[in-house]
């Protein structure tokens, strides 16, 4: 069996799947009037401002009762949160450009020989010739790719200084003080494998990412269930590209394995206008294209903003020829204005396990039969397909 997640909309407590939703409202800030409707109770909200506007908008949020939270440089912004009834007077305000939901999200996630495995990494690496790259010295040395996720645990294949740095913990969760960034879900740890991971040890059965050489910076913004808030998200691009060449990184690439639902336009879209933001300061942005397969209308964001490589998932349907390759059934399509750049291996995708996280010990059906270590563990979705396309950029 293959673990398959996804993102589906949740309030701030409580997610029922994973998915995110962004609903924007625009319209300045009007005197309430004696018999205005009660307040009602507070919201999570991400605020944009006009450049140059000052604390006109982080004034106008005490003003109607709220409090300022984060902020969100990159993108002109902060978080905060108001009363419900009072959005649409903030969203008036003067100096406001947009005020959007910050909604929950959370991660998409879905005896061995490492030959006989279509999933392996060995087999992704020889399908989408990045095997044969590695034989011409291409494998990834000298690029950071940077991994906004639930972190990065420190099993074999991505342990030393060399092959992670930690960034900023991010997340909702304590961690643990002398070990940040700490990976307690298990997604970014899989991720991570796919990326850049490399066993120190040589041999037929060692481990090889699709950049085995490449280093990893991970910024850990969800916790041990895998929600975390769009502005946390928010928060980690920003510190991805303020930081980008810091005591000797080169922050390259920046894979966003997740999904929201996408604002009417994406022009409006907080989280869209950040991964631009990125890609202008010279950072490649590839983001997953969605789990929701032919019912989804379009793509998630932040794939739908054109600046960003939309990755898609393809289905190997058992053969080791990637001639008879599909779609595979998960995957978003998009649409005539806006789909998918590309498709990438996302079926059954044999890579790192992380012991004792929550993927781990919910879902025992990705254990990898005849995996005599225990090492590793399977993921199917966009998620996976991404960290293929990260890895090979």
């Amino acid at each position: 069996m293959v673990f398959r997640s996804s993102l589906a909309r949740r309030g701030r407590a409580a997610c029922a799947a994973f998915a995110l939703t962004l609903a924007g409202s625009s319209a300045a800030v009007v005197p309430a009037r004696a018999s205005a409707s009660p307040a009602g109770p507070p919201v999570d909200v991400i605020v944009r401002q006009v450049a140059g506007a000052g604390q006109a908008a982080e004034a106008a949020v005490e003003t109607l009762g709220g409090h300022v939270g984060r902020h969100l440089g990159i993108i002109d912004g902060f978080s905060a949160q108001v009363p419900t009834n009072r959005v649409p007077e903030l969203s008036a305000a003067p100096g406001v450009v947009s005020v959007t939901r910050d909604a929950s999200l959370r991660l998409q996630t879905d005896a061995w020989t490492a030959d006989s495995d279509l999933g392996s990494l060995r087999n992704v690496a020889k399908a989408i010739g990045a095997a044969e790259a590695w034989d011409e010295g291409v494998t990834g040395k000298g690029v950071d790719v940077a991994l906004i996720d639930s972190g990065v645990a420190p099993v074999e294949g991505l342990e030393g200084s060399d092959k992670v740095v930690n960034g900023p913990d991010l997340s909702s969760e304590p961690g643990d003080v002398a070990r940040p960034g700490v990976d307690t879900f298990g997604h970014g740890t899989h991720l991570a494998g796919i990326i850049a991971g490399r066993d120190s040890a040589s041999g037929a059965g060692r481990f090889t990412g699709i950049a085995p050489d490449a280093r990893l910076v991970s910024v850990k913004v969800a916790s041990a269930d895998g929600a975390t808030d769009v502005s946390q998200v928010i928060e980690a691009i920003d510190w991805v590209v303020q930081h980008r060449h810091d005591n000797g990184l080169n922050i390259r690439v920046l894979n966003l394995s997740y999904s929201t639902d996408a604002a009417p336009s994406y022009v409006l879209d907080p989280l869209a206008h950040a991964v631009e933001s990125a890609w202008f300061h010279g950072v490649v942005v590839v983001a997953s294209a969605g789990n929701d397969g032919l019912e989804a209308a379009q793509l998630t964001s932040p794939a739908v903003d054109p600046y960003v490589i939309a990755v898609g998932a393809s289905d190997h349907q058992g053969t080791q020829t990637t001639a008879d390759d599909v779609v595979a059934s998960l995957s978003n399509r998009g649409n005539a204005i806006r789909h998918a750049d590309l498709v990438a291996p996302g079926r059954s995708i044999v890579s790192l396990r992380d012991p004792g996280s929550y993927i781990d010990s919910h879902h025992p059906e990705g254990l990898v039969a005849g995996d005599a270590e225990h090492r590793f563990f399977r993921g199917t979705g966009t998620s996976q397909s991404t960290a293929v396309v990260s890895g090979a950029v």
